[in-house]
Formats: C-alpha cells, sequence, structure tokens
C-alpha cells in the first residue's frame, strides 16, 4: 500500500480556481484500478489557503499508472499557472511493529 499526501498552494485569488479542479480529479481518479481511496481536503485554519489530496493506493505501480491518466495530465496543466510553487507530493509507508 502506498499512502499519498499532495500540498498545493494556490496563487492568491486562485483558490476556489484550484478547488475546483480538485474536485473534477475524484470521480476519475476513484474508478480506477488501484485506488482505494482519494480525498481533497482544505486547511481549517482559515488564514492558510494549502490545500491537500489524501490518497491510498494498492501499489506503487497503481500511483505511477494514476499519474498517467488523461485526467491527472489535464489537472497537471491546468495547475500550471495557478499555483504558488509546483505540487508536493509526499509517499508513505506504514510503520509495523516488526
Amino acid at each position: 500500500m502506498v499512502f499519498v499526501i499532495a500540498e498545493l498552494n494556490p496563487r492568491k485569488g486562485k483558490e476556489e480556481e484550484v478547488k475546483k479542479a480538485m474536485l473534477k480529479m475524484v470521480s476519475p481518479t476513484v474508478m480506477e484500478t488501484g485506488c482505494i481511496y482519494y480525498y481533497p481536503h482544505d486547511s481549517m485554519d482559515k488564514n492558510n489557503s494549502t490545500l491537500f489530496f489524501t490518497e491510498l493506493w494498492l501499489s506503487e505501480s497503481h500511483l505511477e499508472e494514476h499519474l498517467n491518466t488523461e485526467h491527472f495530465i489535464s489537472f497537471q496543466k491546468k495547475l500550471a499557472g495557478i499555483l504558488e510553487v509546483p505540487m508536493k507530493v509526499t509517499k508513505l509507508n506504514k510503520l509495523n511493529n516488526s
């Protein structure tokens, strides 16, 4: 399993545009093979415009397939001019007691 946190920092005034683009990603993504969940989030701190996706994928290869889908590539192009910095993606492994 691969847990992903993607961090998006919209340019000032572009927050709603980024949120709409994120919400459009959910439906096609959750239909992908290997997607366990894919949730968009915003900060509970209203002074913080940072947005996030939390994702869980069955495997690294399923995540890689997602990154090559038409809807993800289109999403990346849409974000190109409306984020302060490129989307930061962190992949995590669960710690085990072994």
